[in-house]
C-alpha cells in the first residue's frame, strides 16, 4: 500500500544510497524528453540543489504492463536511520490524507 495520491511506491536501494520510485507513463516520457536540458544543466551547475537522476527506465515483461521507475540519488546519509519518511509536494490541492494518518 502506498499513501502516494499517484499510487507510486518508493524503495530505497539495500546500501541506502539511491530511492528509487516507480512513475507513470506519461512522466516517464516528460522526463524522458528532459532529460538532454538537465545533463546540460547539471554539467554546468554541478552544486545545483536539483535532484540527481541516476536512471530512467522501463521494465517490459511479457503478459503484463510495462513499469516505470527512475532512480535517484538519495540526500539522506545512509548511515543514519530513518523514523519518518514524507513525500512533500509542492501543493495541497487534492491532496487528502488517508483514514488513520496524522
Amino acid at each position: 500500500s502506498t499513501n502516494s495520491k499517484s499510487g507510486e511506491l518508493f524503495f530505497f536501494s539495500h546500501d541506502r544510497h539511491f530511492v528509487i520510485k516507480t512513475i507513470g507513463g506519461k512522466e516517464y516520457s516528460v522526463l524522458a524528453r528532459l532529460i538532454p536540458a538537465y545533463q546540460h544543466h547539471i554539467y554546468r551547475f554541478p552544486r545545483s540543489f536539483i535532484v540527481r537522476f541516476a536512471g530512467l527506465f522501463c521494465l517490459e515483461l511479457s503478459g503484463a504492463k510495462p513499469v516505470y521507475f527512475i532512480v535517484m540519488a538519495s540526500v539522506f546519509d545512509p548511515s543514519c536511520s530513518l523514523q519518518h519518511i514524507f513525500d512533500l509536494k509542492g501543493s495541497s490541492y487534492k491532496r487528502k490524507k488517508k483514514e488513520g494518518e496524522s
